[in-house]
């Protein structure tokens, strides 16, 4: 975490910095806009399956995925939990895709969660504010007119498709426009 100008800064340049080394990934050649190919079709694989070591270095680079999705890159949720359904007999094609997933990260290490420490106004009107003695509209005087404070819940879902036969499901919380919690369910 770093103090910067308005806020804090929390990133895992370091961490991802150690993966670098720790799997022997070298950074894209080219740019990668996605964690995952959008022509890739995990469930359709028809590659080898993974030797022993190959298998353990898989479900190394899936659980330290999952890490990172938990902590600060929760936009690789999707692609991790997909990754994560292989973990029992996985094939050379997955084993590519988690090793994608890991060049992404380190094209993108510098990337983080910010949290500024401004407040964020917010205009509100509630229909128990009506004063009922007074013309129609009008505010009781004493409640404020503008709040500071702003929560914001985002929730997605992809229900069961005809190839994986998973539900998935993931919020995220924000709190005047700053993260404070996110959670995916797989």
């Amino acid at each position: 975490m770093e103090k910067v100008k308005n806020g804090y800064f929390i990133s895992a340049r370091n961490s991802i910095s150690r993966i670098e080394s720790d799997f022997n990934i070298t950074p894209p050649m080219k740019k990668i806009d996605t964690p995952l190919s959008k022509e890739t079709n995990l469930f359709k694989s028809k590659t080898r399956p993974l030797t022993a070591t190959e298998y353990k270095q898989y479900r190394s680079i899936v659980g330290t995925l999952f890490y990172f999705a938990n902590t600060v890159r929760l936009y690789i949720a999707y692609p991790v939990s997909l990754l994560s359904q292989f973990l029992v007999s996985p094939q050379l094609d997955h084993l590519t895709s988690a090793k994608r997933v890991l060049q992404f990260l380190i094209q993108t290490k510098n990337e983080g969660i910010f949290y500024g420490v401004k407040d964020c106004p917010v205009s509100t009107i509630d229909a128990r504010l009506i004063n009922c003695k007074t013309p129609a509209n009008k505010l009781i005087d004493d409640y404020p007119k503008e709040e500071k404070y702003k929560i914001h819940v985002i929730t997605d879902a992809s229900f069961a498709t005809d190839e994986d036969r998973k539900f998935q499901s993931g919020y995220i919380t924000l709190f005047n426009s700053n993260i404070v919690s996110w959670g995916f369910v797989i």
